[in-house]
């Protein structure tokens, strides 16, 4: 019996999923639900209540709304119209229909509600800290204007340094190198110009030896260029 509620869960769930898909959502199962995606079969030994799912913040009203559009129920009994317009505030919501339906919608996939850019910064200091004795392993200074963010998911120059100023200080300039993250780098920075001016500013208190290391010599050594 709780097999079959399963498969009636997800049942339920497909047509809204592949509706959010064409309404050119960008749809992440997760949970217990994305093992049954890879394995159909794992569905027998877990039972998935409900279909969990993570939508891209810029996503997440057209994901609302496909639900809606289909007489899904928020299941808190909150206003529809109120809640759409306060959707950037919400981390997930649940919604039902009929006896199996049952989607929880989330735009953030780990808890948001207790993050600082402090807290941030020191457990990634701390997570990193054992590599500082490996000279074998080096530091790519990438990716920061997209994962270097705040609670409301934009960056900020002052904490961006405040990662390159860790990371120096963990490994030195011998063993970390500029990485520019392109394309990727425009979902969160207006070009590549921006970013690279960030890394560029920050280095021009080191001596000309050590921003050559940054922006070439390091990347050369570490991959064996010979330029």
């Amino acid at each position: 019996m709780l097999w079959t509620k399963s498969r009636m869960a997800m049942r339920e769930a497909e047509p809204a999923l592949q509706a959010m898909v064409e309404a050119g959502c960008a749809v992440m199962l997760i949970k217990g639900a994305s093992r049954i995606a890879v394995n159909a079969s794992a569905q027998r030994g877990r039972v998935a209540h409900d279909i969990d799912i993570l939508v891209r913040l810029q996503d997440m009203t057209a994901a609302f709304d496909v639900l809606r559009e289909r007489d899904w129920q928020i299941a808190t009994g909150v206003s529809p119209h109120y809640l759409r317009t306060r959707l950037a505030s919400v981390r997930s919501m649940n919604f039902f229909t009929g006896s199996f339906g049952d989607i929880d919608l989330h735009q953030l996939a780990y808890d948001g509600s207790q993050q600082s850019a402090e807290d941030d910064l020191a457990i990634w200091q701390q997570k990193v800290q054992p590599l500082r004795s490996m000279s074998h392993v080096h530091c790519k200074l990438s990716g920061l204007v997209t994962e270097a963010v705040g609670p409301d998911r934009r960056y900020s120059v002052d904490n961006i340094k405040r990662y390159l100023d860790a990371a120096l200080e963990i490994f030195g300039t011998q063993r970390v190198m500029f990485g520019s993250d392109w394309p990727v780098c425009l979902l969160a920075a207006p070009s590549y110009a921006a970013v690279y001016e960030i890394v560029r500013e920050w280095a021009s208190r080191l001596s000309p030896s050590d921003q050559q290391d940054v922006f070439g010599g390091t990347a050369q050594r570490c991959y064996g260029l010979a330029v």
